[in-house]
């Protein structure tokens, strides 16, 4: 009996180191299956990644492109003087616009092919023989219409040839390419159609592998897609740039009602050479209390100019906020100058909400500072800012909002500028003066520097894959 429990029980013990070797196996592939699952997904992930960047380097690409021509903005009329001495055909739409050029000196070249666009291809890791390619690719066919001159020209690349186009109402529109840059502008403001305000970039990166290395002035005879280099991802992107311009700022404080300008004894508001206040309400006059703490030619003046971003800034308050240097919700998370506080100079800058600037968060820098909500500079706060100030308010619904109180030693040059009809300006007492005064010069510059293209963050989209693998 005992001899049999003892055959049984090591039976048992043999059975038990079986089941655990092939679960143990069985672990083991498992494991090893996992592993390889999360290191192809890792990859697939990382190529994935790799192809977004090769296609917003693309985009960055073609926003330098559009920001170093001589003729700004790059629009129809401006681009279509500039080719008409070689062949008036190269531009006869909006899109056509878009021309980056091939030179022999690869130094000098914008592309690698002009008949595609903006076309390069860029080393990723050597030592895998990893690269990107990007297009940033060209309208090559007619797309507008305009009654004045209807006829345009369809590009070949294939025969580098033109073919005449008639086009009409119906058809624009209809050769649109969905990968290719756009003239945007007539779908945000219709009545400046053409004029190369707001642009489309679309730009598609693609990831592979090179093994013949082949080239002809510094190009690749064999390209990205073809045998035997290997293509592993695509991924397509879109964003805006834009141009900014300022418009009807000519004096030290803008507001829609004069009334709602207070200037204490220590305060000062100067205009120079041009009004101390402008205001759009006529029979809302500034107090003769307010007049005689300030100075311009003339002191007040009044003006029907639209007191809104796009009355302002030819824009509205989303695309200025896509196209800011930096946009918080709060003061504090202003990003500064680590030795002088600076918060930059000539940059946008949006707060959504109501910024309180202070000692310990300085309004220092210059540009264009757009605030929605009210702007207060307390006694002591030690604020330099030379640039427009535009206070917004929290919105049509919120009654009050968009207050601007200045105090103490703090001096605003350049323009403040009030929009809701309710909003007030004071310029309170305290150690020293608070003075608001117009700078022409400071004023010149902003329009300048915001007349270049920039990136509209808030437009950027991934547009998906442009070819299946």
């Amino acid at each position: 009996m005992k001899k049999t429990k003892s055959k049984q029980l090591g039976v048992a013990i043999l059975y038990a180191i079986g089941i655990s070797a092939i679960f143990l196996v069985f672990l083991s592939w498992i494991s090893r299956y996992l592993m390889n699952s999360l290191t192809e997904s890792a990859q697939e992930f990382k190529k994935s990644g790799l192809a977004v960047n090769i296609a917003r380097s693309g985009a960055e690409e073609a926003y330098f492109w559009f920001s170093r021509q001589e003729s700004q903005p790059v629009s129809f009329s401006n681009m279509k003087n500039l080719y008409a001495s070689i062949d008036p055909k190269i531009i006869s739409y909006p899109d056509a616009s878009f021309y980056p050029r091939y030179a022999l000196d690869p130094n000098s070249r914008d592309t690698d092919n002009e008949k595609i666009g903006l076309v390069k291809d860029v080393l990723i890791d050597k030592s895998n023989n990893l690269y990107g390619h990007f297009e940033v690719k060209r309208q090559l066919k007619c797309n507008y219409y305009n009654s004045l001159s209807p006829t345009c020209y369809n590009y070949n690349p294939v025969t580098n040839g033109y073919t005449s186009v008639t086009m009409t109402a119906a058809t624009e529109g209809q050769n649109n390419s969905v990968f290719a840059v756009h003239d945007i502008t007539h779908l945000k403001k219709p009545a400046e159609k053409g004029s190369g305000q707001i642009w489309r970039i679309v730009s598609t990166g693609y990831l592979y592998v090179r093994k013949d290395f082949r080239e002809t002035e510094r190009v690749f005879d064999v390209k990205y897609n073809e045998k035997p280099n290997v293509l592993l991802d695509n991924a397509s992107i879109s964003v805006d740039i834009q141009r900014i311009s300022v418009n009807n700022i000519g004096g030290a404080v803008i507001i829609t009602n004069g009334t709602n300008v207070t200037v204490a004894s220590d305060g000062s508001i100067n205009g120079a050479k041009q009004p101390a206040i402008i205001y759009t309400n006529s029979s809302s006059v500034p107090s003769t209390a307010t007049q005689n703490y300030i100075q311009g030619s003339p002191k007040v003046q009044n003006s029907n100019i639209l007191l809104t971003p796009d009355g302002l800034f030819n824009t509205s308050e989303f695309d200025l906020k896509g196209m800011a240097d930096q946009s918080v919700d709060r003061v504090e998370d202003l990003s500064r100058d680590a030795k002088t506080g600076s918060l930059g100079s000539m940059s946008i800058i949006y707060i959504n909400g109501h910024a309180t600037f202070s000692k310990e968060y300085p309004l220092k820098g210059g540009g264009l500072l757009y605030v929605k909500g009210n702007l207060t500079i307390p006694d002591g706060a030690n604020s330099y800012y030379s640039g427009i100030i535009y206070v917004a308010g929290l919105g049509p619904t919120s009654l009050g909002n968009g207050n601007v109180k200045v105090a103490g030693l703090n001096l605003l040059s350049g323009s403040v500028i009030v929009a809701d009809p309710t909003s007030k300006v004071t310029l309170d007492a305290g150690y020293d003066k608070a003075q608001v005064e117009y700078s022409e010069g400071i004023i010149d510059t902003i329009k300048k520097r915001l007349a270049k293209y920039r990136i509209n963050n808030l437009s950027y989209k991934i547009i998906g894959k442009k070819e299946s693998l």
